[in-house]
């Protein structure tokens, strides 16, 4: 019986971590580009997008588009951004693009 429900809670953890939701941003060309994309390689096609400044003022939010990308203009003042991707049902994930990453860039 012990066995079976080993079998039972890895066959459901594997599908919850299916879903799993990633975001990642890099800057270039004094824009700032975020990728969101699920675990399966799927892309976060229009799933929210939230970013603040280190004090956690908003800085801009918006909506990715249907490849699961969104940019927008660098801030003019250089600071660390946090990046909230909202994918829907509980599908959340967060990225920090610090400002040494962005800043120094034309």
């Amino acid at each position: 019986m012990a066995i079976v429900m080993v079998g039972i809670f890895f066959i459901l953890s594997g599908s919850a971590w299916a879903h799993k939701v990633s975001v990642f941003a890099y800057a270039e060309g004094g824009k700032i580009y975020v990728e969101g994309y699920f675990s399966d390689g799927t892309p976060t096609a229009h799933a929210k997008v939230r970013v603040a400044d280190e004090a956690g003022k908003p800085v801009v939010q918006g909506q990715m588009d249907k490849e699961g990308h969104f940019q927008f203009s660098a801030p003019s003042s250089p600071c660390d951004l946090s990046i909230e991707l909202d994918a829907s049902l509980g599908h959340r994930a967060r990225y920090l693009l610090k400002k040494e990453d962005w800043s120094a860039r034309p």
